[in-house]
């Protein structure tokens, strides 16, 4: 069923709206994913730079512990003042003396707040804001029997709780190791201690920068939580499935650090996670996903507006123009509908004064048109068939399938000698010649890409016969901007190769261009037996024949390469055309292309069809 004519201003008008609606929409979505993948993207660089930060400045206050504990073990000067079986009674020094030497070991920057050494008899000296000696029931002590299994190894305790604690914090940490004698048998204990707040004080300065920063999550090697160390209102079930899938991307990617996506809460989480072969560690941070896009939900919302506010103001500025645009066309209809073939030439002044330029050119260049387009259009259409005939035999006629077949085998005799560079520069040339050949965007190129290309094909034919070919290019630069027709040069080449290689090598092709005084000129030479004169005979009856016929014969492309330039060079030179073929002294063959200077007469003529 035939559906009713559209008005064409309602058209014009509604797409005028869609278009503007269109374009908004696009740049809402491009902007939005854009800016969001950015955002993320560098929110997960962030996540793990401060994911290593913490890492880094946490275990530097470890390894501290772990390095005061190590010189204890190690002292000579400690075993001095306790008895050989490390009996913690202070009989062989003074209480002072001891509290000296630990003071010593600990450094001016405190690595420790506090230092317990335990006997196996229950004895403990301990070292902090006071040194005092105490009794302790070792059956009671947690810690006790893995770090006795680790023998010598350090042993990091979760974090612990004391209402009585000689350090600053309620919270803290210890480190355990057992002291052994100078035979490396365990004699005792040695415990550091530090407050929660001072190790993991960095944490708590990231946290002070911003309301919005990430979650910190500190796991142990069975995955108990280290940090936060009051964790009575976390909620341990999530911080455990956190933990699941830091532990399974790990297994899965083998890295120590890396970001991943979380959609367990229904909203997308960025998690950086790191694991620390130290500790045994694992380092967790988590940031939803709406905190890093906040800003941009903000503009978008913005954006939504400022388009609510452009399509309001968009419908009369699109009324008004489609208006503008429908009464000259209306007009240009009325013309149209007026003119029939057989009138053309007859037609009177149609003119229509518009207000708008281009509508007011298209009438005045619509009625000249229509005085010459009767004698015109019967040798338009010819032109037209000879030019798509033409460009289709001669590109037919420049694939040959033999010189890919040839570069192949070169390139295969190059590799099986060991040249590389040479193999290199070979699939560099082939790779731009068969871009060349099959880029079809424009049939016109400037005589600087032709000369390019033909270089290019002799180079490549050049390591197909070695020194058995010789070739040289040279065009003078004045002529190198010129606009001639994609794939003129290369078929003469191709042809000289053909019938110059006819002879006894070593074989000499030469490409010269000059310019003259009343015209341009390239000539194509080979070192062959030269044209017959035969061949140059039946040439000349081919191209009287497309001359006289304007198109092209019947004939097979075989030996038709020649026919083809011609036919393709005299469509776009006209009537400057300079195209000949002869024999040189020597006898070689030798074909000319180039165009005489353009005459006064010409250029006009040109002038008119534009």
């Amino acid at each position: 069923m035939k559906k009713n004519p559209v008005n064409m201003q309602k058209k014009i008008f509604k797409t005028y709206l869609i278009i503007t609606a269109f374009i908004l929409i696009v740049f809402t979505l491009f902007f939005y994913f854009y800016v969001s993948r950015k955002l993320i993207n560098e929110e997960k660089q962030a996540l793990n730079e401060v994911n290593s930060s913490i890492q880094t400045q946490v275990e530097y206050s470890i390894q501290g512990m772990d390095i005061v504990s190590n010189n204890i073990n190690y002292s000579s000067l400690i075993g001095e003042k306790l008895n050989p079986d490390f009996s913690l009674n202070t009989e062989h020094g003074s209480l002072k003396e001891l509290s000296d030497l630990l003071s010593s070991i600990n450094g001016t920057d405190v690595r420790t707040d506090l230092i317990n050494l335990f006997d196996l008899s229950g004895n403990k000296i301990s070292y902090g804001l006071l040194t005092r000696t105490d009794r302790v029931d070792l059956d009671s002590l947690p810690w006790l029997k893995k770090t006795l299994s680790l023998n010598g190894r350090k042993y990091i305790s979760l974090p612990q709780y004391s209402e009585k604690t000689m350090n600053f914090s309620n919270w803290s940490l210890s480190l355990y190791r057992t002291f052994t004698n100078s035979h490396g048998r365990t004699i005792g204990m040695i415990e550091t201690n530090k407050s929660c707040k001072s190790v993991f004080q960095v944490i708590q300065r990231y946290k002070k920068k911003s309301n919005q920063s990430a979650d910190v999550y500190i796991f142990s090697d069975s995955g108990k939580i280290i940090y936060p160390y009051d964790s009575d209102n976390i909620d341990h079930k999530a911080c455990r499935k956190y933990y699941n899938i830091a532990s399974s991307a790990a297994s899965a990617t083998a890295k120590n650090n890396t970001v991943i996506q979380n959609n367990t809460k229904g909203t997308n989480e960025i998690l950086s996670y790191s694991y620390s072969p130290y500790t045994g560690w694992t380092y967790l941070l988590i940031q939803q996903e709406d905190v890093i896009l906040q800003p941009v939900h903000t503009m978008v919302k913005f954006l939504l507006f400022f388009s609510f506010l452009l399509m309001l103001s968009t419908f009369p500025l699109s009324y008004i123009m489609s208006k503008n645009l429908v009464n000259p066309i209306k007009y240009l209809r009325h013309m149209i509908q007026s003119m029939e073939i057989r009138t053309l030439g007859e037609i009177k002044d149609l003119t229509y004064h518009s207000n708008i330029q281009e509508t007011e050119e298209l009438y005045q260049a619509f009625y000249h048109m229509s005085l010459r387009l009767k004698e015109s259009m019967d040798e338009l259409v010819k032109t037209r068939q000879q030019e798509e005939k033409s460009q289709y035999l001669a590109l037919q006629s420049q694939i040959n399938p033999h010189f890919y077949y040839n570069s192949l085998s070169s390139i295969s005799v190059l590799a099986e000698n060991g040249q590389p560079d040479e193999i290199v520069t070979m699939c560099k040339n082939l790779s731009t010649i068969m871009r060349y050949i099959t880029d079809g965007s424009s049939m016109t190129v400037t005589l600087k890409e032709e000369v390019d290309y033909v270089n290019r094909y002799l180079y490549c034919m050049k390591i197909r016969y070695q020194s058995s070919l010789n070739y040289s290019v040279t065009i003078e630069d004045a002529l190198m901007d010129t606009p001639v027709p994609k794939l003129l040069l290369q078929p003469l080449v191709e042809n000289a190769l053909k019938y110059g290689t006819e002879s006894i090598p070593p074989w000499n092709i030469s490409v010269v261009g000059k310019i003259y005084k009343d015209r341009w000129q390239i000539d194509v030479l080979d070192s062959g037996p030269g044209f017959t004169d035969e061949s140059i005979q039946q040439l000349h009856q081919k191209i009287k024949e497309v001359s006289s016929r304007h198109g092209i014969p019947s004939l097979q492309i075989g030996g038709m390469g020649i026919i083809n330039i011609y036919c393709r060079w005299k469509l776009y030179c006209g009537e400057n055309t300079l195209f000949s073929f002869e024999n040189t002294r020597e006898g070689h063959g030798k074909v000319s292309i180039g165009c005489y200077n353009k005459s006064e007469q010409t250029m006009n003529r040109k002038k008119e069809v534009q």
